[in-house]
């Protein structure tokens, strides 16, 4: 079975982008060690500071639903309305096999 990787798009509301970021930072922190969690990466746009980024591999679709359901993504969540403006999730799947660096 493939990994389930995914790209997590935010646009902070105006004056709430570092307030995002804390958040997404700490909600990182703690879904690293969630079950079947491979990899949970965030990212702040180099040329726009108001965008983040969420990437995300789980060992299966089962682990990512579970992580969703996890009392710090339901927090997160909750918050999410008062901190970003946008939000757009991207399921992907990959083409071809990983290069080892």
């Amino acid at each position: 079975m493939a990994d389930v990787h995914s790209l997590t798009l935010f646009r902070a509301q105006p004056e709430r982008s570092q307030a995002l970021g804390a958040h997404l930072l700490d909600l990182a922190a703690v879904a690293v060690h969630d079950e079947g969690c491979l990899d949970y990466r965030v990212f702040q746009g180099s040329e726009d500071n108001d965008v983040w980024v969420v990437q995300a591999r789980w060992i299966s679709v089962a682990a990512q639903d579970d992580h969703f359901n996890q009392p710090h993504t339901l927090a997160f969540l909750d918050e999410l309305p008062k901190l970003a403006d946008e939000v757009d999730l991207y399921p992907l799947a990959p083409k071809k096999p990983t290069a080892e660096l």
